[in-house]
Order: structure tokens, then sequence, then C-alpha cells
């Protein structure tokens, strides 16, 4: 995510935010944002405006979520593979359905909000487990 901000608005939202904090101090004591969209400059201003007020501010970069565009189907993808990868693929396949998993695809297009927020869902669960917080942390 970015500033919350119209565009080329950020200078002026910076300050704006960081005044609003120091009026209701009493009702914070530490501000985190999570998955926050950097090098627009906004976030360095706002780490540079903290430590002007004298407050600890720092950035703590996260490792990036790569992804790869896949075909329509599974059949499409395992043909973009080497021969020995497909093989792997099934072996493992057939070795995991003695823990007779289930699979689950989400085919309606118009329902796709409901299956995302049973995805957050189902995260923010496996990670409590864990004891962790990830990016689908926002309660809703």
């Amino acid at each position: 995510m970015g500033c919350l901000a119209s565009p080329g608005r950020a200078d002026a939202a910076v300050p704006a935010f960081l005044d609003w904090l120091e009026a209701n101090r009493r009702e914070w004591d530490l501000l985190r944002l999570n998955e926050v969209r950097g090098g627009l400059g906004w976030v360095e201003q706002l780490v540079g405006a903290s430590h002007a007020r004298r407050w600890p501010a720092r950035v703590v970069p996260r490792a990036r979520c790569f992804y790869v565009e896949l075909p329509d189907s599974w059949d499409g993808y395992c043909k973009l593979l080497a021969s020995k990868v497909r093989r792997t693929y099934r072996r493992r396949l057939r070795n995991m359905e003695v823990f007779s998993p289930r699979y689950f695809r989400w085919e309606d297009g118009g329902r796709l909000s409901e299956a995302l927020n049973k995805l957050g869902e189902l995260h923010r669960l496996r990670l409590a487990d864990v004891g962790e917080q990830c990016g689908f942390s926002t309660p809703g």
C-alpha cells in the first residue's frame, strides 16, 4: 500500500499525519505499518520527520513475493516443465495420497472476494499456530 493521499500531496499528508499522532499521543504507544509500498519518497519522509520529533522509527525490508503467470490448467502448466520435473511432481502427488489430502479449486469468479477472504482467514490461522503475523493481519 502506498501513502493514502491525493497524487502529489504526500508532502503535506506526512506532517499532518504526524501532527495528528502527536495530538493523540495518549491513544497509542506503537505504530506499525506493515506491507507498505516504498520507493515513492513518503516512507523516507515519514521516518525523517519522526526522527526530527525524536521518535524512533525504522524501515525493515521484507522479502518480495514473486509470482509466475500460469497457464489456464494444471495440465497446461505441466507441459511447460521438463519431463524429469513432471515425473517428480507426479511421484510426490502419489506419495501425498497416503495422507488423504483435500484439494479445492474456486471456480466462481463472481464470489472471488469470498474466496480471498477465506484464504486470508486460513493463512492467519496457520501463522497464528506458530505465533507469527502476516500481510493478511487486518481484521475483516
